[in-house]
């Protein structure tokens, strides 16, 4: 081979090299079944969010979070109720983060005027208005009786029985799994069971099922109002 075309071949592999690098760095990593588009780094919390609430969100979604504020009547859709049970339900904070970032159906987005961990603390502070801290305490005494043995007393499913499971069970401290879940497939979950989880409906009830929900989600942002 001359040294013209070993020198053209040289700059031929460089360049694609260059070039596999580039694609390399600007993609994303593959994600999981179970991974999410948004995920706090750092645990939200309700009561910070609170503040946050009444100067930006209270005037449309009003005080209790029933959508019923003082703004609300002059919008062309009257905003969601967050404390419509069966709506917040069937909701991931997933949906809820993009809808706080990018605005959503006559809803301005807040990418320039919160910061990130703003955005989440005023998320989970609406998360709140579907539960009660007597529903939480009461799902937290379930949780410890009925779950803490193989998903841990942490919620990162290091528990005791962990040893006699052929499977690691899905770690709840995890924003990347908790934030594109939802509560009604957690009760689903509770409720018939799945693989060696057992089936809690003859055991729970469904307002005990509910409870145990709303404490799980405490795992992944503090609560307390």
């Amino acid at each position: 081979m001359s040294l013209r075309k070993k020198s053209f071949v040289g700059c031929f592999v460089l360049i694609a090299m260059s070039l596999m690098i580039l694609a390399s760095g600007c993609s994303k990593e593959p994600e999981g079944d179970n991974d999410a588009k948004f995920y706090p780094t750092k645990k939200p919390s309700a009561v910070a969010g609170e503040s946050i609430y009444v100067s930006e969100c209270e005037k449309c979604h009003g005080a209790s979070g029933a959508g019923d504020g003082e703004k609300a009547a002059d919008l062309p859709e009257k905003p969601k109720a967050f404390t419509d049970l069966a709506f917040m339900r069937r909701e991931t904070p997933e949906k809820f983060y993009e809808a706080i970032l990018e605005g959503k159906e006559g809803m301005p987005g807040y990418e320039k005027k919160l910061n990130e961990k703003q955005r989440w603390d005023v998320l989970f502070y609406v998360w709140s208005f579907a539960t009660t801290k007597t529903q939480i305490d009461e799902g937290k005494n379930t949780y410890f009786e009925y779950c803490k043995g193989c998903h841990g007393e942490k919620g990162d499913g290091e528990g005791t029985a962990k040893r006699s499971l052929a499977k690691k069970l899905q770690d709840f401290t995890d924003p990347r799994f908790m934030m594109n879940e939802d509560s009604d497939q957690f009760f689903s979950m509770v409720t018939q069971g799945k693989k060696a989880m057992p089936a809690f409906f003859k055991k729970l009830t469904a307002d005990q099922r509910w409870d145990v929900i709303n404490y799980i989600w405490t795992f992944v942002y503090t609560a307390d109002k």
